[in-house]
């Protein structure tokens, strides 16, 4: 499992530093920066608080949007201060840093957890690219966490579970090509059936829940992909 971090605008030379400095102590593949709006100044802080680490500076990949930064990697997940166990806000459906080190076992191996602004975070419509969301539970008194604190924490639980995770999963991964077949068809049902735009969307979005939630195995998944390929091309006549 190659862990990769997508830091989507960061605004800090001194978070970039130690997130950076992170990298190295969790064996972190690479870390992409998706339009930084960062000072000259700022990236010399970077340099600073990088440490030890400060030759991986050198190493940042560069790239304007984050559908570039997350295309080639197999499951992806944001994170947010703000999520949901339940109601309506079904891209805001979270799941912990433990648990998604199991998820990510299943999915693939190359993983992304995308870190949004220091000031106001990842977009709702950034969130909804990627595949799921985690969010580190806290205290009611202070639920937001400093960037680099929950870097820590979502890094750490990767690099300790992540030898188990794979030998676990190293027969029974689900190719996320199904997934997103999976998907599709079901988004091509969705637009036949639904009017309401917004009703259309959350349908979507309940699925991509249930598929990565519920860890369908191989055979499932094919199963469920059968079935919705069939009722599109029904659809489609």
């Amino acid at each position: 499992m190659r862990l990769y971090i997508i830091l989507v605008e960061i605004e800090g030379g001194i978070n970039l530093g130690l997130i950076t400095r992170l990298a190295d102590n969790f064996d972190v593949e690479e870390i992409r920066l998706v339009n930084p709006k960062l000072t000259d100044e700022e990236y010399e802080l970077a340099e600073i608080f990088a440490s030890h680490s400060k030759h991986r500076i050198k190493e940042y990949r560069f790239l304007k949007n984050l559908d570039e930064a997350i295309e080639d990697l197999d499951i992806v997940f944001a994170t947010s201060a703000k999520a949901t166990r339940e109601g309506s806000g079904f891209r805001r459906r979270y799941v912990t840093p433990m648990e998604a080190v199991e998820m990510a076992g299943r999915y693939g191996d190359k993983v992304g957890i995308v870190f949004g602004r220091e000031s106001t975070g990842l977009t709702i419509e950034e969130i909804g690219k990627c595949d799921l969301l985690i969010y580190i539970p806290t205290s009611e008194k202070y639920r937001a966490l400093n960037i680099t604190h929950a870097a820590a924490i979502i890094l750490y639980e990767f690099y300790i579970r992540r030898e188990d995770i794979t030998s676990k999963y190293i027969k029974k991964k689900v190719d996320k090509e199904l997934i997103n077949r999976a998907l599709e068809y079901f988004e091509t049902l969705a637009n036949k059936v639904i009017k309401d735009d917004e009703y259309k969307q959350k349908s979507v979005y309940a699925f991509k829940n249930i598929l990565y939630r519920g860890r369908p195995d191989y055979r499932e998944i094919k199963i469920v992909l059968r079935v919705l390929s069939k009722l599109a091309r029904i659809f489609n006549k």
